[in-house]
């Protein structure tokens, strides 16, 4: 079947040659709220079908939880984050995906 018209195709290289969407965009909004006791949640949103990583770490660098693991779909999507088996402190969320790691400081309080 043939259409009249334009079509464009964007291939990202950065990480492998890929399809993905440009009227999208990549980002990992602050946690809210900030600082939390013990409940806070999280804003992400992707620009391709792909792999994600949402993990949380202490100031030591040690993963204390990994909020998404999995092939997620392009668009906006949350996360929720409970600290209550931690102690008070800072924490960094950060958000892996084919292109790009995006990172938010979050402050538990207890």
């Amino acid at each position: 079947t043939e259409l009249p018209g334009r079509f464009t195709l964007r291939v990202c290289e950065e990480g492998g040659a890929r399809l993905f969407s440009d009227g999208g965009r990549l980002s990992l909004a602050q946690n809210r709220p900030n600082p939390f006791n013990p409940l806070t949640v999280i804003d992400y949103e992707t620009i391709e079908t792909s792999h994600v990583l949402l993990l949380v770490y202490d100031v030591t660098g040690r993963e204390v939880a990994r909020l998404v693991d999995g092939v997620v779909e392009a668009g906006r999507h949350t996360a929720r984050f409970d600290a209550a088996d931690l102690p008070s402190g800072l924490y960094h969320c950060t958000l892996v995906t084919p292109g790009a790691v995006l990172r938010r400081n979050m402050v538990h309080v207890k």
